[in-house]
């Protein structure tokens, strides 16, 4: 009886000692919670810690998206005015991203073009649009890096009437078969879910683009052309693995030709008026990527 009530008393005075005495570590969560603790380890993926809670030990781990910071032998550094404080990477080092999706032209058709030419015009406004964007984070909301974007877009038109340099009249095919190429340097913001399972993003970039059309008005002619132009992109995507996310996004892209070469004719030639060839376009899909 004098051994079983020695394990009481012994069992009071410790749980009076934890009660008592303040917990050494903090855990501040995402959410702003803080949590007077004892950290038992810490690893990739979360931190293990236990803490007293209505007078009883309880065990926890929480995963990293879920934890601010947190800091071992808190009460310590805070009365010699130390500084410990462990940040817990809530987002990646770098995220490589591919997108595949639509892209609409979006510049004006003259009304008074032939009905023929309106109608090989609006042919040529859709494409599958594809883009490829490595980025090193710069922080937990910010990250800077590279992107790469093509669109390609093709029309025919049968029967069209082409003026020869001897001024007379003849009837061919139309066709246009065009790539256009984005590459430059990009700046992106992100804000993630508190669970850290949904990420919204905005990124913008300025480049060089790339223009040519393997083309035929009646008899086969190559036209390229290059100027600079803008990206801005927006997106939202969510995490099917902690590495890995799939999403959608809508982009537009601005930039105009207002010269162009052909290779049977390298001297060039400027475009002027309405001869101006845009490159506006909205674009719009899936992407996926992959985080470390």
């Amino acid at each position: 009886m004098c051994t079983t009530r020695f394990r009481g008393l012994l069992l009071s005075a410790l749980v009076g000692t934890i009660g008592v005495l303040p917990a050494q570590d903090l855990v501040v969560r995402s959410d702003g919670d803080s949590v007077n603790c004892r950290i038992k380890g810490a690893d990739a993926k979360g931190i293990h810690f236990v803490y007293l809670y209505k007078g009883q030990l309880d065990r926890v781990y929480l995963p990293n998206n879920e934890v601010k910071y947190f800091q071992k032998k808190f009460y310590a550094a805070s009365f010699s005015g130390g500084k410990s404080i462990q940040e817990l990477r809530g987002y990646p080092y770098f995220r490589v991203s591919a997108s595949f999706g639509v892209g609409r032209l979006f510049g004006k058709i003259p009304k008074t073009d032939p009905d023929w030419l309106i109608s090989h015009q609006r042919q040529l406004r859709h494409g599958p649009f594809f883009a490829v964007e490595a980025h090193l984070m710069a922080g937990e909301h910010l990250s800077v890096g590279v992107q790469y974007g093509e669109m390609h877009y093709d029309a025919t038109t049968n029967d069209v009437p082409f003026l020869t340099a001897d001024l007379t009249t003849v009837t061919g095919v139309l066709r246009n078969d065009i790539r256009v190429t984005f590459i430059g340097p990009s700046v992106a913001y992100y804000e993630r879910s508190v669970s850290g399972k949904w990420v919204g993003l905005i990124s913008a970039s300025v480049g060089a683009m790339t223009f040519k059309d393997d083309a035929i008005y009646a008899e086969p002619v190559h036209l390229s052309g290059e100027t600079y132009g803008l990206r801005i992109a927006t997106g939202v995507e969510y995490k099917i693995h902690p590495r890995l996310g799939l999403g959608f996004f809508l982009s537009e892209t601005l930039a105009g030709l207002i010269r162009m070469e052909a290779e049977e004719d390298p001297s060039g030639f400027n475009l002027l008026g309405t001869s101006r060839v845009s490159l506006n376009r909205f674009e719009g899909g899936v992407t996926l990527n992959f985080s470390y």
